[in-house]
């Protein structure tokens, strides 16, 4: 809501709260000391970021994670363009381009989640460690192998669509598969706005071969201008003013979007570039 309200202001209050977002990404993921997650119920956007992007994360039964940006006119940011290229295969690209929502075993199976250890244990767990026993320890109770997840039964159709280089071939490779899953997942990416599914798999792409900070630089870069762009603003409109859940995205189609414009979010921002953080970079 407060992007939402800035429309016409200089911008300052966004790039604020990017900076200082974007610094805690990499204090988590730098800090020296074991990070511990808890993770219970639906976690998304930046409850990803402030767990995933920390050395352990423990899952309840009914955990749910999810990236949804691309679907409010956004990408997957808060360290996504780092972890979901990291992710086996295709899975985390077509996690992040869908905003498909991943169950607990399947967020074990692609590292949104580390261990898994029920709510009824956790009490006992924070005692251990606020009593100073070691968290390696105490986690080797822990599971930490998925045990069927489901995104394994469509594992080689997501790798063979999603390696495509554009979301364009993407599509292409979906359409072409003809199984109910396929026209499902096209029909999901096509729901999506076109410009951030484009800007989406650009920052994935180059996430695969960043270090994490450089990555976090990235997304600052992106999220910056972005967050000014039609399409944010129509889809926090959709999702969070007026709820309607119907975004009228521009362009309306990928053809549609600017290849120049894309290229544009994506570079340095000169003496506005996310400012350095003792203890990273």
């Amino acid at each position: 809501r407060m992007f939402y309200g800035s429309a016409g202001s200089d911008g300052r209050e966004v790039r604020e709260f990017w900076s200082d977002e974007y610094a805690l990404m990499c204090e988590i993921r730098h800090f020296p000391k074991p990070y511990l997650s808890l993770l219970h119920g639906i976690v998304m956007g930046g409850g990803m970021g402030v767990s995933v992007n920390g050395a352990y994360r423990l899952a309840a039964s009914d955990t749910i994670c999810a990236m949804p940006e691309t679907g409010i006119g956004f990408f997957p940011d808060v360290g996504a363009s780092w972890f979901l290229p990291h992710a086996p295969g295709e899975t985390g690209v077509y996690l992040g381009l869908t905003g498909a929502r991943a169950k607990l075993e399947d967020a074990l199976y692609v590292g949104f989640v580390t261990h898994v250890l029920p709510r009824s244990r956790w009490n006992g767990l924070i005692a251990a460690l606020a009593a100073g026993e070691p968290a390696g320890d105490l986690l080797r109770t822990a599971r930490t192998k998925a045990e069927f997840p489901p995104l394994l039964q469509n594992r080689e159709a997501i790798d063979a669509a999603f390696s495509a280089d554009t979301v364009e071939d993407i599509l292409l490779r979906l359409d072409a598969m003809g199984t109910a899953w396929a026209r499902d997942t096209a029909k999901t990416l096509r729901s999506r706005s076109p410009s951030s599914l484009k800007v989406a798999l650009k920052a994935m792409r180059a996430g695969r071969t960043l270090g994490f900070d450089d990555a976090m630089r990235m997304e600052f870069r992106v999220s910056c201008r972005l967050s000014h762009e039609p399409d944010f603003r129509e889809g926090v409109r959709a999702a969070i003013v007026d709820k309607d859940r119907h975004p009228v995205w521009h362009p309306a189609a990928l053809a549609g979007v600017n290849a120049d414009r894309v290229e544009a979010l994506f570079a340095s921002l000169g003496k506005d570039e996310l400012p350095r953080i003792d203890g990273w970079g």
